[in-house]
């Protein structure tokens, strides 16, 4: 800058809305991942988490009554048991304990080798699953990528009627992953048949070949579907006009195209929700310590006080249910925006007043 009184050159200082500080104005821009951190305001709805124990409890009881499963999928109260461990040793064994819960939600049969399940009584959990989570967990995705997106959560009883009018394409894209692995695996005995009707050694080394070949394609849809499933509804319930195979297809792209993303964000997300955990843990621990303890000074009934203690067990459990959903949305905006380049704070809201209607032309 020069003056006019000394004809001299002034320094006018460094610019630093220049290069990458021009794009990068907060920590968000850097490191997205941190976006999931707000997601923890769904931990303190007492709304949501009266859903999510509602839908809990309808899930395990169906179970329980359909099939005949039990799943103990309680956490120990932190102060409450093994008093004999260090305090440090006691959270770590308890951030470690949600791995259970999270299995219980993706059915553990799934995963267990040793358990012998009929065809009926694994397609019946798979679709009680489906039937029960899928209106919960829309609400819950919708909130959590609202809140990553840096946005209040939306009223309860317009999201009710979001959940109404997509509950058909959040159903369907849970149902198509299924047909489709079905519709490759009855070639499996199809093969079989033709192996032992030639008998041949050479043939049978062909068909075995064809098998390995199949294997790749069912193997990516039916565990591809444990991930696109979930990522699938977060798309049915943040995109403008959700579309089933769009949706579906969105979620298996996200997974087989951006592993590494995805699995930096899994972990960042099973940290919050251990944290989450020991936090919702040592909460109801104290407090259940000190309910129990009283109702044993006053002399209360053996029993009560152990089903007072085995609800308390529950509350852990459903604040990261409604956590884990809530993340998945969050998680979906992130890996959208890795894959299509599409900003999360490019999120569709729908219009509280609708436009007015325009005026008559007077001939």
């Amino acid at each position: 800058m020069e003056s006019h009184k000394t004809s001299t050159s002034l320094h006018s200082g460094h610019s630093l809305e220049a290069g990458i500080l021009a794009r990068s104005r907060s920590w968000v821009d850097v490191f997205g991942w941190i976006r999931l951190g707000r997601v923890l305001r769904v931990a303190g709805s007492p709304t949501l988490l009266l859903l999510v124990t509602v839908t809990t409890f309808v899930w395990l009881g169906g179970l329980r009554i359909l099939v005949g499963a039990s799943y103990d999928v309680t956490t120990p109260l932190l102060f409450v048991t093994d008093a004999e461990k260090g305090l440090a040793t006691k959270l770590f064994t308890d951030s470690l304990a949600i791995k259970n819960v999270l299995r219980s939600m993706f059915l553990p049969e799934v995963f267990d080798r040793g358990a012998t399940q009929s065809v009926f009584t694994l397609a019946a959990k798979s679709l009680w699953s489906i039937f029960v989570w899928g209106p919960c967990a829309m609400v819950l995705v919708r909130q959590g990528a609202l809140l990553t997106a840096g946005r209040a959560m939306q009223p309860i009883g317009d999201l009710s009627r979001w959940v109404l009018r997509r509950l058909r394409n959040a159903y369907l894209s849970a149902i198509i992953p299924s047909v489709c692995v079905l519709s490759l695996v009855w070639l499996v005995p199809v093969t079989y048949w033709g192996s032992s009707l030639i008998g041949l050694v050479f043939v049978d080394w062909l068909l075995s070949l064809a098998l390995v070949c199949l294997a790749i394609p069912i193997g990516m849809l039916a565990f591809g579907s444990l991930i696109a499933i979930p990522l699938s509804w977060a798309a049915v319930m943040n995109e403008r006009d959700p579309d089933t195979l769009d949706s579906l297809s969105r979620g298996y792209e996200y997974l087989y195209r951006r592993p590494l993303r995805l699995f930096g964000y899994t972990i960042v997300a099973i940290a919050i929700l251990a944290a989450v955990n020991v936090l919702a843990t040592s909460v109801i621990g104290c407090g259940g310590r000190m309910v129990t303890d009283t109702m044993s000074i006053n002399g209360s009934v053996a029993r009560l006080a152990v089903s007072v203690r085995y609800l308390l067990e529950y509350v852990p459990v459903v604040v990261v249910y409604t956590a884990s959903w809530s993340l998945i949305g969050g998680i979906y905006l992130l890996l959208r925006q890795d894959a299509g380049g599409q900003e999360v704070e490019d999120l569709w809201i729908e219009s509280a007043q609708p436009a007015a209607a325009l005026p008559e032309l007077k001939q």
